[in-house]
């Protein structure tokens, strides 16, 4: 549904039963579908925001790995392992 059919028929919608939790569940949609406001030029697409995320995340984990293995020459004598990961891989 269009926002602009929303305010056409709010009279309706009003006085229909469960009027406040269908209204709801219509905003969360719309807010959703982000048609509750304009998108600004400068934001970018959701894809473009994802892509962004996975970046940084993959140079956290390098410059985590990196911090880790280079902090102390005690390091080199051990190899760093998950819990619960086979020791022997």
């Amino acid at each position: 549904m269009r926002l602009e059919a929303f305010f056409e028929k709010f009279e309706l919608f009003a006085d229909a039963p469960n009027a406040v939790a269908k209204m709801r569940e219509l905003i969360l949609d719309l807010a959703v579908r982000g048609m509750l406001i304009p998108q600004g030029s400068n934001e970018g697409t959701a894809t473009e925001l994802i892509s962004a995320i996975v970046e940084e995340r993959s140079d956290y984990a390098k410059h985590q790995s990196s911090k880790l293995n280079n902090s102390s020459p005690v390091h080199s004598q051990f190899r760093c392992i998950g819990y619960g990961r086979d020791l022997e891989t």
